[in-house]
Parts: structure tokens; C-alpha cells; sequence
């Protein structure tokens, strides 16, 4: 959204080696966004998650991690330096659908240079209850 919006945007991440990676990387790379840093996981599956909405609007979702566990200290320390090294009045995104150790490390890092927006977004999995209204 930001970057439809003309803000220069980055995508940190991990998807799969298979086609489903590249696949979810077009959208992002078709408006602008720099998908440069997203690192494509040998021998993992991209993530995928499914909404499934009942009749009565309650909703659960499913989540197969699959690459984005995938995380190891090199990828998070260049993870820290891209936050870092982002330009004055940059806001941070993140959500829980990789490791928090990521998370808490990104969100120190934005911290650290004086970033006053952060946005988290919860994974399913983290939540007491998949089930919302």
C-alpha cells in the first residue's frame, strides 16, 4: 500500500524455493517494492495460510509457516542492518508470522535510530484464539 501511495518500500522476509515464492514476490515487485532483501529458503515451501469463514462470521485461520521459520542469526543480523541503515522517517512493519526473535530485533534496531511508528501484526498461532469476530 505504501508504495501505491509513492513511499519507497522494502519487503523483508523468506519465501520457499518453489513457484508459490516467486508468485507472492510479483505483486510486491509489479508496484516498486524492493523485494531484493526477501531471501528465497532451499528446500523449504513458501508460506500459506487459508481463511475460513463460518456462517456465522466467526473465522479461523490456518497457517503452514513452512520458510518463515526459517530464520537464522545471519539472516536476521542483515535483516538489523537494512532497518538500520533505512532513511529518516522510515516506519517499520512486522508481523508474528516469523520468528519473534526477528520481530524483537527488527523493532529494537527501528528503536535504536529513533522510529516512533511501528506496526506488529499478529500470526494466528500467537493469538489465545484463532476464532475472532
Amino acid at each position: 500500500m505504501a508504495r501505491r501511495l509513492g513511499v519507497k518500500a522494502c519487503l523483508l522476509g523468506h519465501v520457499g524455493d518453489d513457484d508459490f515464492g516467486e508468485e507472492v514476490l510479483r505483486g510486491p515487485r509489479d508496484v516498486g517494492v524492493d523485494v531484493s532483501p526477501v531471501v528465497k529458503v532451499a528446500g523449504q515451501a513458501t508460506a500459506l495460510s487459508m481463511i475460513v469463514l463460518r456462517g456465522d462470521g466467526d473465522k479461523t485461520i490456518l497457517l503452514a509457516a513452512n520458510a518463515n521459520d526459517a530464520w537464522g542469526e545471519g539472516d536476521i543480523e542483515a535483516a538489523v542492518k537494512i532497518v538500520e541503515t533505512a532513511p529518516a522517517g522510515s516506519v517499520l512493519t512486522v508481523d508474528l508470522e516469523v520468528p519473534v526473535a526477528v520481530v524483537r530485533a527488527a523493532v529494537r534496531a527501528a528503536q535504536a535510530r529513533g522510529s516512533r511508528s511501528c506496526s506488529i501484526h499478529r500470526r494466528p498461532s500467537a493469538c489465545p484464539t484463532t476464532s475472532t469476530r
